[in-house]
């Protein structure tokens, strides 16, 4: 007997199984894992199927669509508007005696879940494996796997996937504030844009009042709109950013700070506020149907008041909001949708697992509510910069090859080799300017990113709104640079007013200059320091994956600095070190640290007559601890 996969007619339903938990929409995607032996196989052909209303008479549930169907077509992609899923197991046999354990991954980043069942008493009998409930809008790949622990039945195969799509169903509503119709919302989150400043006479949606209003000195504003039909948009302002080289008033220093709060995975007061003051309109409009809404900032309260009121929240919409702190997707359901731009740093800046940012966010930042990618994909190229300068910084070359500058003797005799004392002073501020001109680089992407992508006005033209008036964005890198290092010095943020992003990768700024091929979302070289300095010039190999760092002194020698970043070479990083600028003139001396421990120093100056080349090899990393071996040629 051997166990099959996938072989369910599309109408076999799971008879005398016990009634699910009660759902909004009953429609159910089935995937069938199966075994086999007694006659016949899985077939793994390709088809699509869409959940119907057509029930059965034995169904506890109104519909399910199966990913495959015995000896027939398999049904290996499934679309329902029920968010939940379940997969059974079947054979053409009795398998009863044989034990199966099965692992399924659901493809939501849920913890993979693993079952010991045995298998059906009766040919093409369904036995029910699991179920699992998806919080969110999309496309999920469900693996299903299974080996036998005891019995005589086996898999065919061992291992199928499936794709399932959730699509919920559109909620009736008397306003345009839903996934399908956007456009109430939008310019319910436009007419709030200057609620801090006082303007609470902006256009509201058509045919709504704005009914009530609420400005907090901790970052909160927001506003209830109501079209008398029992409608209701709770839209909710976003922060005001104000010039980091002017006074700011206090909604703009707190709502900068609520949003600074927000990326480093920190829960802001002004969400609380939000929280409350929506539960303020739903315990005075008892029966209204609740719509939340905001941009930015006031996307992320929007999150927080859809999170805490629950069903009481008839759906909703955001525009370019960061990720909600301290919220992970298991568990969480919910009909609000996040818009996000393909390059909008703020929208990206969340640990779900289609974010662009989600290295740099904090974990557990995840968007309450399905997220809708919208705009141009090729505008994720500045995010995908930023997220890969940023692991750049943090392989740290430097950090591995001079931990110890100025304090280790035997680098120290290497660089007065062929370098003046004056460079061999400078070399140990190396490390500190490559993270400090990476992490500036990473901030420009995010801020040109921002500048380029994050506006209500880019979300209407994204969506096909039309709003009138706008809010004016933000017009200088230095507003947002502010927001991403709030620790900034003026100095910095006067170097940020005059830096610019290019949508191709380049960034210009008074002391670096980079450019990046957004082809492969990676940096082509990175150029820092000013004619008087240093100059540092770094450059990454995707083939080899090797990051290397060329220094030019204005002493008028050079030096290379080279990390294997992906493992491939016997050495971890590697230094070559010349008599002259750009890589010229003599090859005074070269170090290496090797993967295997300990590390190797090469002299090809300042040796006694005769002597060439002097082999030094050393216990430890840099040319320290005990000296293993010395050999000349």
């Amino acid at each position: 007997m051997t166990w099959l996969l996938g072989n369910r007619a599309p109408s076999e339903r799971h008879p005398g199984r016990q009634p699910l938990a009660a759902r909004t929409v009953a429609v159910a995607a089935v995937a069938a894992l199966a075994l086999a032996g007694c006659g016949g196989a899985a077939d793994t052909s390709h088809a699509s199927a869409t959940a119907t209303n057509a029930s059965p008479a034995n169904s506890t549930r109104p519909s399910e669509c199966v990913f495959s169907s015995q000896y027939g077509p398999g049904v290996t992609d499934c679309t329902s508007a029920d968010p939940t899923v379940a997969t059974d197991l079947y054979s053409d046999g009795n398998c009863s005696t044989t034990t199966n354990r099965i692992t399924i991954s659901w493809g939501d980043r849920s913890q993979d879940q693993t079952v010991t069942i045995t298998g059906p008493s009766t040919a093409n009998s369904p036995k029910l494996e699991a179920d699992h409930t998806y919080s969110r809008h999309g496309s999920y790949p469900i693996t299903v796997s299974g080996t036998i622990t005891s019995g005589p039945c086996s898999y065919n195969p061992p291992t199928v996937t499936y794709t399932f799509t959730y699509t919920p169903a559109v909620v009736a509503s008397q306003v345009d504030c839903t996934r399908q119709n956007p456009s109430a919302c939008l310019l319910a989150s436009n007419a709030v844009a200057g609620l801090d400043a006082g303007d609470d006479d902006s256009d509201a949606p058509t045919g709504m009042e704005m009914k009530a209003h609420d400005v907090d000195n901790d970052g909160f504003a927001g506003a209830e709109f109501t079209d008398g039909q029992g409608n209701i948009i709770i839209a909710n302002e976003d922060a005001d950013l104000a010039s980091p080289f002017g006074t700011a008033t206090p909604y703009q220093n707190s709502s900068f700070l609520a949003e600074v709060q927000i990326y480093n995975g920190i829960t802001p007061a002004a969400l609380r506020t939000a929280v409350q003051f929506a539960q303020q309109v739903a315990a005075t409009d008892h029966n209204a149907r609740i719509y939340v809404t905001g941009f930015g900032l006031g996307g992320a309260e929007a999150q927080a008041q859809a999170q805490a009121l629950g069903s009481r929240v008839t759906g909703g919409v955001t525009f370019g909001a960061p990720g909600l702190p301290g919220h992970k997707v298991a568990g969480s359901e919910s009909t609000l949708t996040n818009f996000v731009d393909y390059g909008d740093p703020v929208g990206n800046w969340a640990s779900d697992p289609q974010s662009e940012l989600a290295d740099l966010a904090s974990e557990g930042t995840d968007h309450f509510g399905g997220v809708d990618l919208v705009g141009n994909p090729l505008a994720a190229a500045l995010p995908r910069l930023a997220a890969n300068t940023h692991k750049l910084e943090l392989s740290a070359v430097l950090e591995k090859v001079f931990p110890g500058l100025p304090d280790n003797p035997t680098v120290k005799r290497l660089l007065t080799l062929g370098f003046s004392a004056e460079t061999a002073e400078k070399a140990e501020k190396v490390s500190g300017i490559y993270d400090t001109s990476l992490q500036l680089a990473t901030f420009a992407y995010l801020s040109g990113a921002a500048l380029l992508y994050h506006s209500i006005g880019q979300y209407a033209q994204d969506l096909g709104v039309s709003l009138t008036p706008t809010v004016a964005a933000p017009d200088a890198i230095a507003d947002w640079y502010r927001e991403y290092d709030p620790a900034a010095s003026q100095s910095v943020l006067q170097d940020a007013a005059s830096t610019t992003v290019s949508t191709d990768g380049a960034v210009n700024a008074p002391t670096y200059k980079l450019t990046a091929n957004t082809s492969t979302d990676e940096l082509d070289t990175q150029k820092f320091g000013t004619p008087d300095d240093p100059q540092y010039d770094v450059s990454y190999d995707p083939a080899e994956q090797i990051s290397s760092m060329a220094v030019n002194d204005p002493s008028g020698t050079s030096y290379v600095i080279s990390n294997d970043d992906a493992g491939q070479q016997a050495w971890s990083s590697r230094v070559y070190y010349y008599s002259g600028p750009d890589e010229t003139g003599t090859l005074t001396g070269t170090l290496y640290n090797w993967h295997s421990g300990g590390s190797q120093l090469q002299l090809f100056a300042g040796l006694p007559k005769g002597v060439s080349k002097q082999t030094l090899d050393y216990s430890q990393p840099d040319g320290t601890g005990t000296l293993l071996s010395k050999s000349s040629s």
